[in-house]
């Protein structure tokens, strides 16, 4: 295993106006699996291309336990690469699939079957290899993809959306698979998705990137619960839905008559008058009677004495989805006004002019 750093890497493809990858600083951890976050065209993919040696670096540069692999081919820089919607040959047997990387450079055959024997131990592959993909099920067909990948005992491993496709429709928990490998393995792992839910699975931390640019990098948990940018906000999911655009009088923010305290230190982090709130649904209260957010209930779900309250307000001429967790009791019915409370350490604030988390 080795550890990747990133250090200024920049990326201007022809014909586009702006950097796909823009100046990251990015370091991961020798034997880490980082996942590699964000929307189509964030620059993922790019970034991954630039570590394996297929995407030259325009400015920074990249590497890979401390050495520099940008001037070697992309076969002797020891990172093997799973591209989106991982596919193997049909044509070929599960052996010949996971092989392939040793017999095109015309590994002896002694050396070929004890690598393939070690890949298929590592990565828990019981089917038989002399099998062809169409004839066994999704997970195998994925324990062999990852199987070629570590064959030739890379440093690190990337995957690009390797559970995107109709290939991984209706099979099993694929990310399950892939932790498992890479935690038997110890291996670096970088696995670029756009999906929070493959983030959430699989990450030892995660760096969310928006217009090339790296927004935040920490813990899953960390990042869905205190986004650092509206971009990581939009990537967490549920954050987008209730994003609301607030004015600042007063020293608090305003959702129409409900007021959300600011701090000294977030009103003097605002470039302008007003603030972006983004309200955790995980953390909405029903209270019986003002001060509240004017809501009407839309749904209504039960999991033993606790119910799940999902409704719709209009704030600031913005349609906005609540959900309020917990609710013991009766809970209200279908079309019901309620009234929501959020207190200020439970929403998330933005300055609107540079997207950036305003400080507690």
């Amino acid at each position: 295993m080795a550890d990747v750093r990133f250090s200024g890497a920049t990326r201007m493809l022809p014909g586009v106006a702006r950097p796909t990858v823009d100046g990251v600083d990015l370091h991961v951890r020798a034997g880490e699996l980082l996942v590699l976050a964000g929307a189509p065209g964030s620059g993922k993919s790019t970034l991954l291309r630039m570590l394996c040696g297929l995407e030259p670096l325009d400015a920074g540069q990249v590497t890979i336990g401390g050495k520099h692999p940008n001037d070697l081919p992309p076969d002797r820089q020891w990172v093997s690469f799973v591209f989106e919607g991982f596919e193997l040959l049909p044509n070929l047997s599960l052996f010949e699939n996971i092989a392939l990387p040793l017999l095109l450079r015309r590994t002896p055959q002694r050396v070929v079957h004890a690598a393939v024997a070690r890949a298929v131990d590592a990565c828990s592959l019981n089917a038989p290899l002399s099998l062809h993909p169409e004839e066994v099920p999704f997970e195998t067909r994925l324990r062999t993809i990852l199987a070629r990948a570590v064959v030739r005992q890379p440093s690190v491993v990337c995957l690009d959306e390797p559970l995107i496709g109709p290939d991984a429709l209706g099979g099993p928990d694929g990310t399950a698979v892939i932790r498992e490998t890479q935690r038997a393995l110890g291996v670096t792992m970088i696995y670029a998705t756009c999906r929070s839910a493959d983030a959430l699975a699989l990450a030892d931390r995660v760096a969310v990137l928006a217009d090339g640019r790296l927004q935040q990098v920490g813990r899953p948990r960390t990042l869905f619960d205190h986004p650092g940018t509206v971009a990581v906000a939009r990537f967490a999911g549920p954050a987008l839905a209730n994003l609301v655009r607030a004015r600042v009088a007063n020293g608090s923010a305003w959702l129409d008559s409900y007021p959300i305290a600011l701090t000294p230190r977030q009103i003097a982090a605002l470039s302008g008058d007003q603030v972006l709130v983004g309200l955790n649904p995980a953390r909405l209260l029903l209270v019986p009677s003002s001060p509240g957010i004017r809501a009407t209930v839309v749904g209504v779900s039960s999991a033993g004495r606790f119910h799940a309250v999902c409704a719709v307000a209009l704030l600031n001429s913005t349609t906005v989805s609540l959900k309020v967790d917990r609710v013991s009791g009766a809970p209200p019915a279908v079309g019901d006004r309620i009234l929501i409370s959020a207190s200020p350490g439970d929403c998330n604030l933005y300055d609107p002019a540079t997207g950036r988390r305003l400080p507690c």
